[in-house]
């Protein structure tokens, strides 16, 4: 067996790469050599390096990750968030030719802020009619502390 480099970069570190369904295009993110930011990209599959000049971006948040393709291949999912901030789920709707289609669009959470739920930065996983995550939730109570009356004066 041999290994032949695929996506090699010296700007970049590649990760969560994922193939089409239909075994033509690979998506994955790309971070920055000094960790400030992460892109989603698609590129031709072939068996020899892809140049950087083949690279289709997708995203151009601060930090996007974990791209996963629809079952139709029509649509990248991925995640948005790092360190602290709230992880959102959005959609990018693709053209034929794996450029993106309009503006992404947020799964979830859909409201500027959900402050009880926010996805786990683990990972996602995509099937034909669904999407599953972890969600993280913080929930609290309020308690009420009295002294005891015995240690009263």
């Amino acid at each position: 067996m041999s290994a032949t480099p695929f996506l090699d970069d010296p700007e970049f570190e590649s990760w969560q790469a994922h193939f089409s369904y239909d075994g033509r295009w690979v998506t994955f993110n790309a971070t920055t050599n000094d960790g400030k930011s992460s892109r989603i990209y698609i590129v031709p599959f072939r068996k020899a390096p892809v140049p950087r000049s083949e690279w289709i971006p997708i995203t151009h948040g601060e930090w996007d990750d974990k791209p996963r393709f629809s079952s139709d291949d029509k649509l990248i999912f991925f995640m948005t968030g790092r360190d602290g901030r709230p992880h959102r789920l959005w959609a990018q709707k693709l053209r034929s030719d794996m450029r993106p289609d309009g503006d992404p669009v947020a799964l979830y959470p859909p409201g500027q802020s959900q402050p009880s739920a926010a996805l786990a930065s683990d990972d996602i996983s995509v099937g034909p009619r669904m999407i599953a995550f972890t969600q993280d939730e913080t929930t609290g109570s309020i308690w009420l502390l009295e002294p005891s009356k015995a240690g009263a004066k």
